[in-house]
């Protein structure tokens, strides 16, 4: 079965954007070893093949910059103790975004969340409580 061009390059650039989120080294090469991609690729058309090639050293540059978050947490994080909370709540203020939580202490990005909701808070920038404003408050 012949693949088509446009479908080649949709999924070549939908694989390699996937693999620059999650920056997997392994599986960037896992799938430039793979079939898969051997097949998508000779079947690109001349005119997508330098979107392609930017596409994969975007990922390729992202790989190398980080590495992969971790798929489950460690047994010894299950339990918050007082200083494991603080050093939450450091690795909070020094990243403030809870990628960065995750990538310092070992974490997946689903408990870095889940811990940082429960004993750090809201995020500051999403506090929907607006005040009222009235006429008074504005000529003041």
């Amino acid at each position: 079965m012949m693949i088509k061009p446009h479908k080649a390059f949709s999924f070549l650039t939908r694989k390699f954007a996937h693999i620059e989120r999650f920056g997997n080294m392994k599986a960037m090469r896992d799938f430039l070893d793979s079939k898969e991609y051997r097949d998508n690729n000779s079947a690109l058309a001349p005119m997508h093949v330098m979107p392609v090639s930017k596409a994969m050293a975007k990922a390729l540059t992202a790989v190398d910059k980080k590495q992969p978050l971790p798929i489950r947490i460690e047994k010894g994080w299950r339990t918050w103790t007082p200083e494991r909370i603080e050093l939450l709540k450091a690795a909070d203020a020094k990243h403030g975004n809870d990628e960065g939580i995750a990538r310092e202490l070992g974490l997946s990005l689903g408990a870095a969340r889940a811990a940082r909701w429960r004993y750090v808070g809201k995020r500051a920038g999403r506090n929907f409580d607006f005040a009222i404003t009235t006429k008074d408050s504005i000529a003041a």
